[in-house]
């Protein structure tokens, strides 16, 4: 009676023809970590044999994109993973227990048709909800904002509306007395500049009506300056929303695969969140390649 016993296979020398992108990107990193913390897995992968070191998946998928992440995390620990490897005499006997104990977890390769699409369509009801929810939580964001920005700025223009009465009134007593005072004969206005007495009642001159004039002009451009709209804040690109509200473990995941350095990745989950891409650059380290890294990440 033969004897089935696992090998050891270097995972770089393991082919697989499903798509990593059938398993969320939590699922890997977890099973990944597992099979650091147990030195394997307990369902090894089923290999089929195709040349002197080369080999393709037959069945266990899941496993093995684990044990490539499980690589990337510890190289020397996650190097090689536990197989067994299909020879020609017992590989129906083999399949057979694949289909009878493992038929509830990842099928056989064999089995999968080569035309099943990607994205499922369970796939793009997430997405579209995603993008709904999405949409709904920036449209009520944006509409806080205004509310918060109109009550803002009437508090501030109702104060300096009423004094741009109050000056628009003084430039219009300012006027009728320029007109009165324009109107006197040249004799009549040397007597006035000349030095007369201490009278408890104010004589108007052309100096004090120029002076009043210049000041009331100066307060109203001030005013007006300080009715000016402010500038509207600028909007922040959906992929930054996106870096910002992404978890930090499956952000570092993310970024750990642009070959980010690991003491600017956590840099940069600590500093989030950021309104703009100048907010980003100020970060040591990211210039305008890694920039670009970042932003394909979420532009696809």
């Amino acid at each position: 009676m033969n004897r089935l016993s696992p090998s050891i296979v270097l995972v770089k020398k393991i082919h697989c023809a499903i798509p990593r992108q059938q398993f969320a990107v939590e699922l890997i990193e977890t099973a990944a970590e597992l099979i650091l913390k147990l030195g394997g897995v307990i369902t090894p992968l089923i290999l089929r044999r195709k040349g002197a070191d080369e080999y393709e998946l037959e069945h266990g998928a899941l496993e093995y994109y684990a044990a490539l992440r499980a690589k990337e995390l510890n190289l020397q620990q996650g190097e090689s993973i536990n197989a067994y490897i299909v020879d020609d005499h017992d590989e129906r006997s083999l399949l057979a227990q694949v289909q009878l104990f493992r038929q509830t977890s990842n099928p056989l390769i064999s089995n999968i048709s080569t035309t099943q699409p990607l994205i499922t369509e369970d796939f793009e009801q997430k997405v579209n909800a995603f993008s709904t929810q999405l949409m709904q939580t920036m449209q009520k964001l944006l509409v806080s904002e205004i509310t918060q920005f109109k009550a803002t700025l009437l508090n501030t223009m109702q104060p300096n509306i009423k004094e741009s009465e109050e000056s628009k009134e003084n430039t219009v007593t300012v006027t009728t007395v320029l007109k009165d005072e324009l109107s006197k004969p040249e004799t009549q206005e040397i007597k006035e500049l000349t030095p007369q007495p201490p009278v408890t009642k104010r004589k108007i001159t052309k100096k004090t009506v120029a002076t009043t004039a210049e000041t009331v002009i100066k307060e109203t451009v001030v005013n007006a300056e300080n009715n000016a709209t402010p500038a509207q804040a600028q909007p922040i690109a959906l992929w930054l929303t996106q870096l910002n509200q992404l978890p930090d473990k499956e952000l570092f995941v993310l970024l750990t695969r642009q070959k980010l350095k690991k003491d600017l990745i956590e840099q940069l989950v600590a500093t989030r969140p950021f309104d703009s891409e100048e907010a980003l650059k100020k970060i040591k380290g990211i210039g305008a390649a890694t920039l670009k890294k970042i932003q394909s990440i979420f532009n696809g």
